[in-house]
């Protein structure tokens, strides 16, 4: 194997990885609680979006130190809505998105139990960017 073979494998092994603020455990909905070592719901953390037509970014916006990387919520795009404060936008006019299994990205589900000690409260303004 050449060194330009070498190259275009380790590009594609790079491409395929999760980007380093994604959780390598949790689902788009949930985030990693490297104290407990489980994914907790973003819903339960920090309440449903603060405003009409937002939603929760991938993690809530948490990567799997616990750091946040992002504000937990995001403006829906173009064409998405989400009037009634549901986890995710869905296209204007129609019904809120239910998140399903396959919505986990293929990822294992490390979920702590629902009344278990993962359920801090932040409110959404207090988010912190990590520093460099």
């Amino acid at each position: 194997m050449g060194p330009g073979r070498c190259l275009l494998t380790a590009l594609l092994l790079l491409a395929l990885a999760p980007p380093p603020e994604a959780s390598q455990y949790c689902g788009r909905l949930e985030y990693w609680n490297p104290d407990n070592k489980c994914c907790s719901s973003c819903l339960q953390r920090f309440g449903p979006p603060p405003c009409p037509d937002y939603e929760f970014r991938e993690n809530c916006g948490l990567n799997d130190h616990g750091d946040f990387v992002t504000p937990p919520f995001r403006e829906c795009s173009s064409g998405q809505c989400n009037p009634d404060g549901a986890e995710l936008c869905s296209p204007c006019g129609g019904g809120a998105v239910t998140p399903t299994p396959a919505a986990g990205g293929g990822r294992t589900p490390w979920r702590c139990r629902e009344a278990g000690p993962c359920q801090g409260a932040l409110p959404p303004h207090t988010w912190k960017p990590r520093r460099p």
